[in-house]
């Protein structure tokens, strides 16, 4: 068994740094229990920032590892599946970050009950995983230039609202976002698109938000697509037409429990591949990273990852 461990010390406030320590230490246990786990390769990766780790992770080559151990939020396993997707090794999140929206989806919301289930995972052999899918983003500006995400690629005033909150010290967690989204609101107009989806080229419409989903959460536990599968090959498009900034303070907080979806001015659409442009877009977020500008096209890869089930009493 070759693992690798990629920790984001400086997320969820503390708990980045905690969960690593916390890895660090059973792995090093794990290593020299040779009787029971046989050939055991345990390699960290972990840089004294994520710009450093990423860098090491990107030397290896991850094909030849079995195990990608990634403890951080959402931004860090975003990050790590450029070298991760679309290969034989394993990935497992210890969700350690402040939103950790793709890990709550697949039920894993507690960094030390998943980090102890995966120990036993990996004690009892062999691991329990499941084939996930991906959303691939290329970008016509550069089209070898791609990017994976696994929760929501965000196209409208939620991503404005993800690099307003990118820009807040406090507070922590959903309320990060939610002071974000207040000032956004307050100045919304809508933008112009033009969408193709599944080949079929829609009319240009103004909308306030488009969102792709493959998973069901974002921004800290929002609820955005709750009937979104990450194993059907098909990924939720959400998309609310304009409407009166009072109806959208007034339906806003419905997102957390997902009954935004019986507003009329919501919709729901699944499909494989979706075509993002338009003249006045914001920069597009993955998972509250910084993806790039449309035009781009999002492909759903089926079985395009592989998880480790660290949320099940194995």
């Amino acid at each position: 068994m070759r693992i690798v461990l990629l920790g984001n010390k400086a997320a969820g406030a503390g708990n980045g740094l905690a969960a690593y320590r916390y890895l660090m230490r059973k792995f090093n246990a794990l290593e020299h229990d040779a009787t029971r786990l046989g050939a055991f390769d345990f390699i960290d990766v972990t840089g004294d920032n994520l710009v450093d780790s990423l860098s090491r992770l990107s030397s290896l080559e991850i094909g030849s590892y079995d195990l990608l151990v990634v403890a951080g939020g959402d931004g860090t396993v975003t990050l790590a599946l450029d070298a991760v997707a679309d290969t034989e090794a394993a990935l497992a999140i210890i969700p350690a970050g402040t939103g950790n929206d793709g890990a709550r989806h697949f039920g894993i919301t507690d960094w030390r009950r998943s980090a102890d289930r995966l120990l036993n995972n990996l004690k009892a052999g062999p691991l329990n995983t499941l084939k996930t899918d991906l959303i691939k983003a290329t970008f016509a500006a550069d089209d070898r230039r791609q990017r994976w995400v696994l929760s929501v690629v965000t196209a409208g005033v939620d991503a404005a609202i993800n690099q307003r909150a990118n820009n807040y010290d406090w507070p922590r967690n959903r309320g990060r976002y939610v002071r974000a989204a207040v000032r956004e609101f307050a100045t919304l107009k809508g933008y112009h698109y033009e969408l193709t989806l599944d080949g079929v080229k829609l009319p240009a419409q103004r909308l306030h938000l488009v969102a792709f989903a493959n998973t069901s959460y974002y921004g800290g536990g929002m609820h955005i697509a709750p009937q979104a599968s990450a194993t059907d090959g098909q990924g939720t498009l959400v998309s609310v037409d304009p409407v009166a900034r009072f109806t959208v303070l007034r339906v806003f907080p419905r997102i957390f429990s997902g009954t935004h979806v019986n507003h009329p001015a919501v919709h729901m659409t699944n499909a494989s591949t979706l075509t993002i442009d338009g003249p006045d877009l914001p920069l597009l977020y993955g998972d509250g990273e910084p993806l790039g500008h449309a035009p781009v096209t999002l492909e759903v890869i089926s079985d395009a990852l592989t998880l480790v089930d660290n949320w099940s009493n194995n």
